[in-house]
């Protein structure tokens, strides 16, 4: 019996469409469409965005995973409210290195710093 068997498949979200076939993300699980933006977004009220996108936010969990793609910025964002929900998110980035099918690798981030303590900024200046 696979060991998986008993255990749900993780969703893959995308967060912003592109002209790219991304059948090849269902290696990571299901893969959900349409993706968590579809053209013009409007950053400049964030309060708005979320209220935007927050039913998907809300069939998320944290065994899912974020496949970044589109405006960069629209992935800092979405990363910013994901990390803000579970407490971790499991990037899919692409990487050129792998090719072009399935050139997509897992980065998993926690919602804790990333930067050395003693490399951070103080209010000391």
């Amino acid at each position: 019996m696979h060991k998986n068997r008993n255990k749900l498949m993780p969703k893959v979200f995308i967060s912003s469409f592109s002209n790219v076939n991304y059948d090849f993300l269902s290696e990571f699980g299901n893969v959900q469409q349409p993706p968590i933006t579809v053209g013009y977004v409007d950053l400049s009220d964030l309060q708005s965005f979320y209220k935007k996108i927050k039913p998907i936010l809300d069939r998320t969990s944290s065994e899912d995973f974020l496949a970044l793609s589109g405006p960069a910025a629209i992935g800092v964002v979405i990363t910013q409210f994901w990390l803000q929900k579970h407490g971790v998110i499991r990037l899919l980035s692409f990487n050129k290195k792998k090719g072009n099918l399935g050139g997509y690798q897992e980065v998993i981030i926690p919602n804790t710093s990333l930067i050395p303590p003693n490399e951070k900024e103080t209010d000391d200046s």
